[in-house]
């Protein structure tokens, strides 16, 4: 059972400016102590430095994080993953850090087989908790977004990992291209943490 006073240490893969820190730190208080680094784009983390305490940092990339934090207990993303230039980068580079757990939350998969792009649409206003602030004009706003095959997802992961849990998240129910997206959450514990290195396999589909 891990001590209340060690530290518990997160990367945060996409989490803004600490909504996931600051919703845990609202549940736990103080019965666990928190060192949690999230990844963000530029602007994000350069905005973010602004709520930086103790306990909450903010980097720009995996590598940077995991220096901040030298080991990692969770990498956690949610709904991130899908709007990287390269996911199965990203993903490499979360499994790279060898966390004790990681946590894919509100992650779409495909179930028939490949993998499936498109250009997502959006309201600039539906982003991010709270109103659109005063100065934004609401807008129509696109981005590219990725999907993977589930059963290649799992398979990958599970030479590295074993699923610990497995959730339905009805909040992603999309058909691209004719094609089912169905949303999905995942807890995968390490099965030796010193094995999980940056050889991790993803790679695209032939």
């Amino acid at each position: 059972m891990r001590n209340s006073k060690q530290p518990l240490h997160v990367i945060d893969f996409g989490g803004a400016c600490g909504y996931h820190y600051f919703t845990v730190k609202a549940y736990l208080g103080d019965a666990v102590s928190l060192r949690w680094c999230v990844v963000e784009t530029e602007t994000m983390a350069t905005q973010g430095k602004k709520l930086e305490n103790d306990e909450l940092a903010f980097c720009t990339s995996v590598d940077a994080a995991k220096q901040k934090l030298t080991n990692v207990d969770i990498a956690h993303t949610s709904c991130a993953l899908h709007y990287v230039p390269d996911l199965y980068t990203s993903l490499r580079q979360l499994v790279a850090v060898a966390p004790r757990f990681l946590i894919l939350a509100r992650f779409g998969v495909k179930e028939s087989e490949g993998e499936e792009f498109s250009v997502q649409e959006s309201w600039l206003n539906m982003h991010g908790p709270g109103p659109l602030p005063a100065e934004f004009a609401d807008a129509k706003v696109k981005y590219p977004a990725f999907y993977l095959n589930r059963k290649k997802l799992e398979s990958t992961l599970k030479s590295k990992f074993n699923l610990f849990a497995r959730c339905d998240d009805p909040e992603i129910d999309l058909t691209i291209n004719g094609q089912p997206i169905v949303g999905c959450g995942y807890a995968w514990q390490a099965q030796q943490r010193a094995s999980i290195t940056a050889s991790a396999t993803f790679g695209h589909s032939e």
